[in-house]
């Protein structure tokens, strides 16, 4: 049986372009090409916030490391496109999780979001 290996993941002001367009909210990551979408601004953030989270257990459960998720920018077509929306503003958003891992098993044991920050 392997021993519980933990995994601390911190990212710290990660800048996210949010767009409001035909009655739905866009997230975009720009450093990590990551994204989500949501009802409301603060629906946007809090789906952003968990699946960001859930990218990184799941992203460690396949690849056992979150480096191929944490090193990929948004592509600049995706990110361009974002720039010319009507609507439109950003925010930063630092993350610090704890994953255990044992076996082809990943548990989310703690995970720190503080609140965004108007960019």
């Amino acid at each position: 049986m392997a021993t519980p290996q933990k995994v601390e993941i911190d990212v710290w002001n990660l800048h996210v372009l949010v767009t409001h367009d035909e009655g739905g909210w866009f997230a975009q990551g720009a450093e990590v090409d990551y994204a989500a979408q949501g009802s409301s601004l603060d629906m946007v953030k809090k789906h952003f916030e968990t699946g960001f989270a859930e990218t990184i257990n799941l992203h460690l459960k396949m690849y056992g490391t979150a480096k191929y998720f944490l090193s990929n920018s948004a592509p600049a077509d995706v990110f361009g496109e974002l720039l010319t929306a009507n609507e439109k503003s950003g925010f930063t958003y630092s993350h610090k999780s704890i994953h255990i891992l044992e076996g082809t098993e990943v548990k989310l044991e703690y995970a720190e979001q503080p609140e965004a920050q108007a960019a």
